[in-house]
């Protein structure tokens, strides 16, 4: 359950990332069935119903939980053919900037990122130091685009 409009946010979200991984890989998430308002108007309530599983090994073990999520994402297919998704999903109450479509992964994550970033200043005020580490992340060339092209530029961009 969760309230508001956030609490909408939220549930609707949760419900369809659970149902887009639920159709690929049916093993790693329980069957999402619905989500809705209660009748009640005040306080506006949202809810999520979907399978009941036991909860397995806690936490599970990363080597095979990572093969999982691996697997998951080569046999997923986007709809699209970009990276992002249909719907804004969130972490915890913060919406993440989700509902867009880009070509490069890495350009979805940047402006993910700096959504996060500007949300903690906005909350916590600058702190000049990890305000230069975000800007070296995505004003100058996108770190993890870098790394994945070329380490040794990426190095340098650490060291610079």
């Amino acid at each position: 359950m969760s309230l508001g409009a956030t609490g909408r946010l939220m549930i609707e979200g949760e419900f369809e990332s659970l149902k887009a991984i639920h159709a690929v890989s049916p093993e790693l998430t329980p069957e999402p069935l619905a989500w809705g308002k209660y009748d009640q108007e005040e306080p506006e309530t949202y809810f999520l119903l979907a399978q009941f599983r036991e909860v397995g090994e806690q936490p599970p073990d990363a080597v095979k939980f990572t093969a999982r999520l691996a697997d998951m994402h080569k046999r997923s297919v986007s709809p699209t053919g970009k990276f992002g998704f249909h719907t804004t999903t969130c972490h915890a109450k913060l919406p993440q900037v989700t509902d867009i479509w880009e070509e490069s992964w890495s350009v979805l994550y940047q402006k993910q990122l700096a959504h996060m970033i500007k949300l903690d200043e906005d909350k916590h005020g600058i702190w000049p130091e990890f305000q230069h580490v975000c800007r070296l992340t995505i004003e100058k060339g996108m770190l993890l685009q870098v790394c994945r092209d070329d380490i040794k530029a990426f190095i340098r961009l650490l060291v610079d």
